[in-house]
């Protein structure tokens, strides 16, 4: 009996023994390789989790697995992101990481354009600018109004004609342009309207008085 207790014993190691050859045996490696050293990955297989930065191998691994990429720069994203695989076999996976491209939109209301100088040195000039720009990147804006006419301000407050901005999402701005205005609120087109009356209604009194004195006069040599 003490003989065949021992003979079970040992059976059972031997199958622990063998399972854990087989096992390690279907064991594989994961090559990651990225065009960036600031990409952070999670390795989930199983029990195991495992946290690597840049390129590397990663080995022992078996069956289902989820790697979760992350840019450690704020203004760039990795692609692909996330995967789920099932590895059967050693795998080379590629992550690449790409600038974040943001939409910008610049606007002029009334007579005049939106200039923008770009972080390259190109200047754009329009009434309408829309395009992407990466993320975090400095523009130096100025409103121009045309000639006789004038800048009211930016539809983000700002009253003075030039701004720099710093782009850390979409971005949508508005200039607004105008007739000038005296410090009576009054517009300069208003004004000389207002003028031009005035002169019409000068000239039409000058009219009617020398008719009146033509009258009169014509009148008083009548009764002589």
């Amino acid at each position: 009996m003490k003989k065949s207790g021992y003979t079970i014993v040992v059976s059972i190691i031997m199958i622990i023994v063998l399972f854990s050859c087989n096992l390690l045996a279907s064991a594989y490696s994961l090559h990651i390789i990225t065009n960036s050293t600031s990409v952070d990955f999670i390795v989930s297989n199983g029990n195991r989790t495992i946290f690597v930065i840049g390129n590397t191998t990663i080995n022992g691994l078996y069956g289902n697995i989820t790697i979760v990429a992350i840019s450690l720069n704020p203004g760039y994203y990795v692609k692909p992101s996330k995967l789920n695989i099932s590895l059967l076999n050693n795998l080379t996976l590629y992550f690449y990481v790409y600038p974040i491209s943001l939409n910008v939109t610049l606007k002029a209301i009334g007579p005049g354009t939106v200039i923008v100088k770009l972080p390259n040195g190109t200047v754009l000039n329009g009434s309408y600018l829309s395009f992407n720009i990466p993320y975090y990147s400095r523009l130096e804006i100025t409103a121009k109004p045309y000639k006789g006419y004038t800048f009211y301000g930016w539809s983000n407050g700002i009253s003075s004609r030039s701004q720099n901005v710093l782009i850390l999402d979409n971005f949508s701005l508005t200039a607004t342009f105008g007739t000038l205005k005296d410090n009576n609120g009054i517009t300069s087109t208003a004004r000389s309207s207002k003028g031009l009356t005035a002169l019409i209604a000068s000239f039409l009194l000058l009219i009617a008085m020398i008719i009146l004195f033509r009258s009169t006069k014509g009148s008083n040599e009548a009764k002589m």
